[in-house]
C-alpha cells in the first residue's frame, strides 16, 4: 500500500512540474495553442507568442492585465494583477474570473461581461476579493479582442483602494471644512446683529441726548432768557446790559444746542428717509462748513432696514466731512443708485486723494473713520470701496442691502418701544436665522475647473445650494428634467449642444427655471442670442463674483 501512494504521490510531482513548465511557456510566449478539455469536449485557444518589447511592458505596467475567454476562464494575467488578490500567478492562471469577484458585484460583473464580449467597450468600478478574503475596490476597462478563431475579452484592472482612501480622506475634509464653514457662517451672521444692535445702540443714544437738548436744556435756557428779558425796565442800565450780555451768551448756547441736536439725530432722517435726509445734509453742510455737494439720486432707492438706513447716512455724513478736513476741494458728489437689488452711493470729490494702499484707511481725527464705515458694511451684508490716489481725488463707494431682513425689534418708533427692541435684541443674540429659502442652481459648463469653481463660490452662502452639474447642453437639458433646478448657470460655448441652444428647449419645456447666460467674452451678439432664447440675464465670467449671486437672487426673486 505503502509502494502505491509512493508512486502516485511521484506522478503528481511530475504532473505539477509539468503544469509549471507550461505556464512558464505561456508567459514567455513559447506556447502556440493551449487545449482546454471540458464537458462539452476540447477547446483549443491560439497563443502566438507575443512580441517580448509588448510582453516586458504588461509585466511591468501598475495596473492589472487579464485575458478573458468566452466562459470567463483566465488564460492570461501579468504579476501585478496576482499582487492584487495577493495569490501567486499560478494561481490566478486557468482559474475562473467569477471566483475572484465579490458576492456583492458578481451578477453585475456577469451583465458588463456579457456586454463586453458582445463588442461593448466596458469601464465600471467593481470589488475583488482576496485570497485572505479583503475587498479590493478596482475599475476595470474590458474589449473584446478577435484574433483570427480566438475571441477573447482583454481586462486592464486598475487598484482603486489608495483612491478609495483619498477620497475618504477628502470627504472627511470637506465635511469637517462644512462644518468650519458653517461656524463661520453663524459668527459672522451674529456678528452681523451685533453690528446691528450697536448702530441702533448709538442711534438710540443719540435720540436720547437729542430729546434731552431739546426737551429738557433748549427749554430751560429759552425760559431763562424770557424771565431775564422781564429785567428791562426794572434794573438800572448797566445792570441791564449786563443781563443782555448774560441773554446773548445764552442764545450762543441755544443756538449751539439746536446745531448739536440736529447732527446727532435729524428729525428728518426718520420722518422722510434717506433721501431727504441727504438732501438736507447738502443743504447743511453748504451752511456750516462751505462745503457746495451735487446730490444725483434716484428717489425710489432707499433700504427699508433702520440700522442700513442709518450707517449709510451717517458714513456719508462723516465722507463729507472728511473732504473738508482733508480733500481741499470746495464741492463733492453724491450719487445714489440702484445695483443688483442693493443701494449703491458714491461720495466723491475732485481733491488731493491719498493711497488706500498705505493702510490709513481712517484719519486719526476722524470719529467714524473709513475703516469702520467698511467693517460695518461687511458685517450688515454690504461692503465699502475706495478708489483714490495721491493727486487725483478720492471716491468711495457705499453698497448696502435695501430688503428688510432685520428683525422688527430693530425700528424705534417711541422710548418704550425702543428700549423693548434692545432688551429684545440682546435676548435674541445667539438665535441665528436659517435662510427663508434656499435656491437650488444647476451649473452647465464644459471645463470641470469653472464648474468646480462656481461650486466652491456657491458654496459660500447658505441660501444657495448647487444640485447638478451638466458638460454640455445634451446633459443639461436631461439633468434640468430631471432636478428642476431654480436656476441654470449656462456655458454659451460648449460641444454637441451649446448654451444657447439648451437654453432655448430647457426654457420651451421647464419656463419657471431661470437661466443666467455666462461666456468668457463681452459680445453683444451672444447675450443677445442667449436672452432671445429664454435666459434672464447675461453675464461674463470674469466678472465681479458677487454680482452673480446677485444674480441668481434676483432671477429667483423676479420668477415670483
Amino acid at each position: 500500500m505503502t509502494d502505491v501512494l509512493k508512486s502516485e504521490i511521484e506522478q503528481l510531482r511530475e504532473r505539477l512540474g509539468e503544469a509549471e513548465e507550461l505556464l512558464d511557456a505561456i508567459r514567455d510566449g513559447r506556447v502556440d495553442a493551449l487545449v482546454v478539455h471540458g464537458p462539452e469536449g476540447d477547446r483549443v485557444y491560439t497563443l502566438k507568442g507575443a512580441d517580448q518589447t509588448y510582453r516586458t511592458m504588461i509585466e511591468t505596467m501598475q495596473e492589472g492585465a487579464v485575458m478573458l475567454s468566452p466562459d470567463g476562464l483566465i488564460l492570461y494575467a501579468n504579476r501585478r494583477f496576482a499582487e492584487m488578490l495577493d495569490a501567486s500567478i499560478e494561481n490566478v492562471i486557468g482559474g475562473s474570473m467569477d471566483d475572484l469577484v465579490a458576492v456583492e458585484d458578481k451578477d453585475r460583473f456577469a451583465g458588463l461581461y456579457t456586454r463586453a464580449f458582445g463588442g461593448e467597450g466596458i469601464k465600471a468600478e467593481i470589488s475583488l476579493r482576496s485570497r485572505d478574503d479583503m475587498v479590493i475596490p478596482v475599475l476595470v476597462s474590458m474589449q473584446r479582442y478577435r484574433d483570427e478563431d480566438l475571441v477573447t475579452v482583454c481586462m486592464v484592472v486598475t487598484d482603486l483602494t489608495a483612491l478609495k482612501k483619498t477620497e475618504e480622506q477628502l470627504k472627511r475634509y470637506a465635511e469637517t471644512l462644512h462644518r468650519k464653514n458653517a461656524e463661520l457662517h453663524q459668527r459672522a451672521e451674529q456678528l452681523g446683529r451685533l453690528s446691528s444692535e450697536l448702530t441702533m445702540a448709538e442711534h438710540r443714544e443719540r435720540r436720547r441726548i437729542a430729546k434731552i437738548l431739546h426737551d429738557h436744556l433748549q427749554q430751560l435756557l429759552v425760559s431763562a432768557m424770557f424771565k431775564l428779558e422781564t429785567l428791562e425796565g426794572v434794573i438800572d442800565g448797566n445792570s441791564w446790559q449786563r443781563v443782555r450780555n448774560a441773554v446773548q451768551v445764552m442764545e450762543a448756547a441755544l443756538e449751539i444746542s439746536r446745531t448739536l441736536t440736529i447732527e446727532l439725530s435729524p428729525h428728518v432722517l426718520y420722518e422722510g428717509g434717506l433721501v431727504p435726509a441727504l438732501e438736507w445734509l447738502v443743504r447743511w453742510m453748504k451752511e456750516k462748513h462751505g462745503l457746495s455737494v451735487t446730490l444725483a439720486e434716484e428717489k425710489s432707492v432707499a433700504p427699508e432696514r433702520e440700522d442700513i438706513k442709518i450707517l449709510l447716512f451717517d458714513s456719508v455724513r462723516e465722507l463729507l466731512l472728511n473732504v473738508v478736513k482733508h480733500a481741499e476741494v470746495a464741492s463733492a458728489r453724491i450719487d445714489i443708485t440702484r445695483l443688483n437689488g442693493n443701494c449703491s452711493i458714491t461720495v466723491s470729490d475732485p481733491g488731493k486723494g491719498f493711497d488706500p494702499t498705505e493702510g490709513k484707511t481712517g484719519r486719526p481725527e476722524s470719529g467714524f473713520g473709513l475703516f469702520s464705515i467698511r467693517e460695518r458694511l461687511l458685517t450688515l451684508g454690504g461692503r465699502c470701496e475706495i478708489n483714490s490716489a495721491p493727486g487725483k481725488g478720492t471716491s468711495v463707494n457705499l453698497i448696502a442691502p435695501m430688503r428688510a431682513i432685520a428683525p422688527a425689534d430693530a425700528e424705534m418708533e417711541t422710548e418704550e418701544t425702543e428700549a423693548g427692541a434692545m432688551a429684545a435684541g440682546h435676548a435674541d443674540t445667539a438665535a441665528l436665522r436659517e435662510p427663508a429659502t434656499i435656491t437650488r442652481v444647476m451649473l452647465v459648463d464644459d471645463h470641470s475647473v469653472m464648474r468646480q469653481g462656481l461650486s466652491v463660490l456657491l458654496s459660500g452662502y447658505p441660501d444657495i445650494e448647487v444640485v447638478g452639474e451638466a458638460q454640455d447642453g445634451e446633459d443639461a437639458v436631461q439633468l434640468a428634467r430631471k432636478v428642476n433646478p431654480d436656476v441654470i448657470l449656462m456655458d454659451i460655448s460648449m460641444p454637441r449642444m451649446n448654451g444657447i441652444e439648451a437654453t432655448r428647449i430647457i426654457h420651451s419645456e421647464l419656463p419657471n427655471i431661470r437661466i443666467i447666460g455666462l461666456s468668457m467674452f463681452d459680445a453683444a451678439d451672444q447675450a443677445a442670442a442667449i436672452l432671445q432664447a429664454g435666459a434672464t440675464k447675461y453675464l461674463k465670467k470674469s466678472g465681479n463674483k458677487r454680482e452673480l449671486v446677485n444674480a441668481i437672487q434676483t432671477a429667483v426673486n423676479a420668477g415670483g
